[in-house]
């Protein structure tokens, strides 16, 4: 008996359906027992020099998320929006490749997708810093009551 290679790409889609399946998951039983609660790690740039770090706003952004307020998701941290799409994108891209007559699972990142993350980047780690330092607008109220 013939044991048949996994195709090229076939593992990756298996774990981004257990993550996908996981992350559904947490969302009901945190609706479900109304949870919401600081499951983040301390952040060295935040506690010693009173700045935000790229993934500062992470845990507020993805708990927003799940109550589907998009606005407050963006403003607490726009990076991790931005990396739910590009699953959502990898992961509809590939069904539907699976879908048309198990063509190869592929994903070839664009151009776009880089500049896209590197904006997000300097957005997370400059401008907002910048807010709150200089002009003390701080809408995560985090930071700016330190530089004040």
């Amino acid at each position: 008996m013939r044991e048949k290679k996994l195709m090229e790409g076939q593992v990756f889609y298996i774990l981004a359906t257990i993550l996908l399946v996981a992350g559904i998951i947490f969302a009901v039983v945190c609706d479900f027992f109304h949870l919401e609660f600081p499951v983040s790690a301390p952040c060295l740039l935040n506690n010693q020099f009173h700045l935000y770090c790229p993934g500062c706003g992470g845990t507020r952004a993805m708990f927003a998320l799940m109550r589907f307020d998009i606005l407050d998701s963006v403003r607490s941290n726009p990076i991790f929006l931005y990396l739910v799409m590009l699953f959502l994108y990898y992961y509809i891209g590939t069904t539907l490749a699976v879908w048309n007559h198990g063509r190869k699972i592929y994903f070839h990142p664009g151009m776009w997708m880089i500049w896209v993350g590197a904006v997000l980047l300097c957005y997370t780690l400059l401008v907002r810093n910048i807010l709150a330092v200089q002009f003390g607008i701080d809408y995560l109220n985090d930071v700016a009551p330190y530089w004040g």
